[in-house]
């Protein structure tokens, strides 16, 4: 079943008479989230299961929107009283420009999660220094919240045998020695977060990790303990099924990204001057997010959100129309509604 779209997050008619955005190509979030205030009381959720705002891939350091586009998550999320915020990665790097950037994100007062991404080490920083900042203790850990278990995966971990180089993605064997006992040790279903996605072939060594997510079963019943997976790294609004898990790709919060042969101004020659990457993208005009309830009984329900894009799409750029995930129809500037089932542990 198709849950609606949420009719407390900003539709488009709402957004653009809520703001100037059109004009001034900036968000402007006191007056789109009073637009959204206006919206939220047909929308009283169940309050029982747990409830997370999820994002993907803001890329503060490479926006010139970033601290605007988290303000009106996190202004959405407190007023929506959800137990938790995520972020799937490729954030921020530990650097001062930052740090305006996430104080905004601190102003949400409940816990905050993070999952490393490929970019949040740039500019010659290390993991290490990237989880101070933002005051993570591990870098793949797990946590139990709302009759559910949380495994949280670093896949940028280079192949055993190779020199770190570029960006890699893969689970060293530590991590999934790990994983493997982590899995056994629990009796409740369990989702899985990772920056680049399992569902997809991203990961070097996704058949090893896939295997131990399958392996995992409860013993009274013989079902699979992992009913989810959730990433983020390819800036797509994306689901698939492999070996009866759920594996969904969250959206960026704020662009497709297309490369040099697609480049294009996007905004202004002002933004290309101080943010020359964002000619290589294709935005979108709102921020991108979604808030996941997450029900033992035997859901996980997404809310969807829609929006434009700033100039021509992929397509119109020359984007190629057999890419895998425009074949797949995940290349678009929403967050799709979704809900999805899976056998809870006893039953």
């Amino acid at each position: 079943m198709t849950p609606p779209r949420s009719t407390w997050l900003p539709s488009r008619r709402d957004f653009l008479a809520a703001s100037s955005t059109a004009l001034a190509g900036s968000l402007l979030p006191g007056r789109a989230l009073a637009a959204l205030r206006r919206r939220h009381a047909a929308a009283a959720p169940d309050p029982s299961p747990l409830r997370i705002g999820m994002l993907a891939d803001p890329h503060n350091d490479l926006v010139h929107d970033g601290e605007e586009r988290i303000r009106v998550f996190v202004e959405c999320m407190r007023r929506e009283h959800v137990d938790a915020i995520l972020q799937l990665g490729d954030f921020c790097t530990p650097k001062p420009a930052n740090d305006r950037f996430m104080e905004v994100w601190r102003r949400f007062r409940g816990p905050r999660h993070h999952v490393l991404g490929n970019h949040d080490m740039d500019g010659g920083h290390d993991v290490a220094e990237t989880l101070t900042y933002w005051q993570v203790e591990r870098r793949y850990r797990s946590f139990d919240a709302g009759g559910f278990h949380f495994v949280v995966l670093d896949t940028n971990d280079p192949p055993p045998g190779e020199e770190r180089r570029g960006y890699p993605a893969g689970v060293r064997p530590d991590q999934l020695a790990w994983l493997t006992v982590d899995l056994a040790a629990t009796a409740l279903p369990t989702v899985v977060l990772s920056h680049q996605p399992l569902g997809r072939r991203c990961v070097r060594n996704r058949d090893e990790v896939l295997a131990v997510l399958a392996a995992a079963k409860h013993a009274e019943t013989g079902r699979r303990k992992v009913v989810a997976c959730f990433a983020g790294h390819l800036h797509a609004d994306d689901h698939v099924v492999v070996d009866g898990i759920h594996h969904v790709i969250v959206n960026s919060m704020s662009y497709f990204w297309l490369g040099p042969p697609y480049a294009r101004i996007r905004y202004s020659e002002e933004v290309d001057r101080t943010h020359p990457t964002m000619k290589f993208t294709a935005p979108y005009l709102d921020p991108l997010f979604t808030v996941v309830t997450f029900d033992p009984r035997g859901t996980i329900a997404m809310t969807g959100l829609d929006s434009e894009w700033v100039g021509p799409s992929p397509l119109d750029c020359g984007f190629p129309k057999d890419a895998e995930l425009v074949q797949a129809g995940a290349v678009a500037p929403r967050i799709s509604a979704r809900t999805l089932s899976f056998e809870p542990p006893a039953g």
